[in-house]
């Protein structure tokens, strides 16, 4: 037993830094959509994920995320650029984050995406993402599907089982918009 501790505690830390190169995508990819009208349609990514051709038009951005629910609506030109956590909360929560995923009435769609986010090419775990089977374990709890009556005392239980503080992610136009 204290060898293996001995082994561990050599190695030091397990995970790493996200690259500071500049990310390459297929030229097919679709990222961060630009809306090119004079503001007579809004695009709402809380919504939807993709908009007729010539509504918008496409980037390799990747960063699709936004703080607040406005934050997913644009009228006319890019969407903001999505900012990091606070330097507060990241010296908080150091290199990992533990999830508790809720399932609140989805179609699985984001649950395939979150699992595929965790398998081995992907491997959300060498930033130090996990996902945990209790609350109590967790720093916050993703949410996908929208909420139906069913599901909103577990959700509201489960929130309050996170010990603070607490982040809570929504996943999928779902859980963003209902």
């Amino acid at each position: 037993m204290f060898d293996l501790l001995r082994i561990r505690l050599a190695q030091g830390r397990r995970t790493v830094a996200f690259p500071n190169d500049a990310i390459t995508f297929p030229e097919r990819f679709r990222g961060r959509p630009i809306v090119e009208r004079d503001g007579r349609a809004a695009l709402d990514l809380g919504a939807c994920l993709f908009a007729p051709e010539d509504a918008s038009a496409f980037t390799h951005d990747y960063r699709l995320s936004s703080r607040t629910r406005d934050g997913l609506v644009s009228h006319a030109g890019p969407l903001d650029v999505p900012t990091p956590l606070d330097k507060p909360i990241r010296r908080l929560l150091g290199r990992s984050l533990r999830l508790r995923s809720v399932v609140a009435g989805s179609c699985n769609g984001c649950e395939a995406e979150l699992t595929a986010a965790s398998n081995v090419v992907f491997d959300m775990a060498r930033f130090g993402v996990q996902f945990v089977a209790s609350p109590r374990h967790a720093d916050g709890i993703v949410i996908t599907g929208a909420v139906n009556a069913n599901m909103r005392d577990a959700l509201e239980r489960t929130y309050a089982a996170v010990p603070e503080p607490r982040i809570v992610i929504a996943v999928g136009a779902c859980a963003a918009s209902g």
